[in-house]
């Protein structure tokens, strides 16, 4: 059985592709809703800087902390981590795009 895998190695805490396209993903809403980073933090409750780290990809948010991100922006978490996954399904090379 397949699991979903966020963190990159056992042995690094750099996530791997989908770590890194939830944080793409995340993003994007904020850009969509023109939030900041500061705001997700206060609004999330967790520290501005952690926070940044999270949103830039060089580190991955626990699970709970990801929830309150979503919740702070309005989405689902399932949604984000379907439409993260999807998208590395549909295009593993990024180019998500070709064909339309």
């Amino acid at each position: 059985m397949s699991h979903l895998r966020v963190y990159g190695s056992a042995m690094s805490s750099r996530p791997g592709p989908l770590g890194q396209r939830i944080a793409t993903e995340l993003r994007a809403e904020m850009g969509r809703q023109n939030k900041s980073r500061r705001w997700l933090a206060l609004e999330s409750g967790h520290p501005h800087n952690t926070v940044s780290r999270w949103i830039a990809g060089d580190t991955p948010p626990p699970i709970d902390a990801l929830n309150d991100m979503c919740e702070a922006l309005g989405i689902s978490i399932v949604q984000l981590i379907v439409v993260a996954k999807l998208f590395l399904i549909d295009c593993p090379n990024g180019d998500f795009w070709r064909g339309f």
